[in-house]
Parts: structure tokens; C-alpha cells; sequence
């Protein structure tokens, strides 16, 4: 080994250069994409270009379909509705609604529905329900109703038929013809006219019919 050889050994030395470090394999990344350790930290893939986590879209339930008539408005015509309707206004004419019909307001015609709830209102017509009809004691009904079941507690000049039960609460006056499948009367109901219960009335016939 030369002088110059030498030197540089020695130069090397007293710097303290240190032996080159092995060559790192490179890391292995999964081929699906998936999140994986790199290099000691694990990273995330963002779900779109702002860098916003993804997340499933909300599925709300559909509005209920309902109309509304607010109190103060008043409608001429006859109104047909697919989804239910609250009248809390007045109609001079018939509502018939495909669902639910709440009338809290004054119904100068017939009113039809799925069932019928009449909450302090006034009817001057008939009523039809495929359903239940409930009429509470503050109402007033002028016409006839026809329904499924039927609970009354207010005021009906009309004749009532219900196929199955009716129910005539403490402060239900009725004056006209009653037809029922069963009837309930409790104390203090009032009503003038002709009632017929029909669930029974052939076994009732059998006890008077002569050998």
C-alpha cells in the first residue's frame, strides 16, 4: 500500500464512516386493494377526491300522503283525496279520501273514507266508513252512518247501521233507527227510535217459534 493509500485509510478512520447498510427488500402490498402495514403505518385509501370517508346512502321512508285544510279555509266542490285528509276548515260539498278522514272543522256534505274520526266537528250529511267511525262528544252529526264498527259519544239525528259493534258512550244522543251487529249502551246514552241487534236475532227468534 502507497502513501497516498495510506492517507485515505487513515482519513476514513478518523471520520468514522461507517459500513454501508444492506439493501431493504421492498414491502409487499396486497394485490385487492386492501389496507395493509407499510413500512410501519397503515393507510387508508380515501373513498372519493375530498378525501371524505363514504358512507351508505340514508333510505328515508316515504311522506305520508295526507291534506291538510287549515281552520279558516273554506272550499265549494266536491273533494276526493287518494291519501288521508284532516279538515280542520269547512267544505261545501262531499270528501271522500281513500285512507283516514279526521274532521274537526264543518262538513256541509256526505264524507267517505277507510275510517272516520269526527273530533269537535260538525257533518250535515252522511257519513261512510269501510271501517271504524268514532265521533266524539263535542260533534254534532245531521245524517245517517254507516259503518264497520262505530263508537259515539256525541249528538246524531240520523239512522246509524253498523255490521259489527256499536258502542254508545255516557253523552251520545241519537235520535233515529239503530241496526247493529251488538250494542253497548252505557248510562246516560239517550236515543229515540227503533234498535235492532242482529248478531242474535235468529236464536232470539227460536226461543218464541212453536213446536
Amino acid at each position: 500500500m502507497g502513501l497516498r493509500d495510506n492517507f485515505r485509510q487513515a482519513a476514513r478512520e478518523l471520520m468514522g464512516t461507517e459500513a454501508e447498510a444492506p439493501a431493504r427488500e421492498p414491502a409487499e402490498y396486497p394485490e385487492d386493494g386492501s389496507q395493509e402495514e407499510r413500512g410501519g403505518y397503515r393507510t387508508e385509501e380515501p373513498a372519493d377526491e375530498g378525501g371524505a370517508p363514504t358512507e351508505p346512502p340514508i333510505e328515508l321512508p316515504p311522506a305520508p300522503e295526507r291534506t291538510y285544510i287549515a281552520a279558516g279555509a273554506h272550499i265549494e266542490g266536491n273533494m276526493t283525496a287518494e291519501g288521508g285528509v284532516e279538515l280542520d276548515g269547512s267544505i261545501k260539498g262531499s270528501l271522500t279520501s281513500r285512507s283516514a278522514l279526521l274532521v274537526r272543522g264543518v262538513l256541509d256534505g256526505d264524507g267517505a273514507g277507510d275510517s272516520i274520526r269526527v273530533l269537535g266537528g260538525r257533518v250535515n250529511g252522511n257519513l261512510k266508513a269501510m271501517g271504524a267511525v268514532s265521533v266524539d262528544s263535542a260533534s254534532v252529526i245531521i245524517g245517517d252512518i254507516g259503518a264497520q264498527s262505530l263508537e259515539l259519544d256525541g249528538k246524531v239525528k240520523g239512522d246509524l247501521a253498523v255490521e259489527q259493534e256499536l258502542t254508545l258512550g255516557e253523552h251520545a244522543v241519537v235520535w233515529g233507527d239503530i241496526t247493529a251487529g251488538t250494542a253497548e249502551v252505557r248510562s246516560g246514552a239517550v236515543f229515540q227510535g227503533q234498535v235492532r241487534v242482529q248478531e242474535r236475532s235468529e236464536e232470539i227468534a227460536d226461543l218464541f217459534r212453536e213446536d
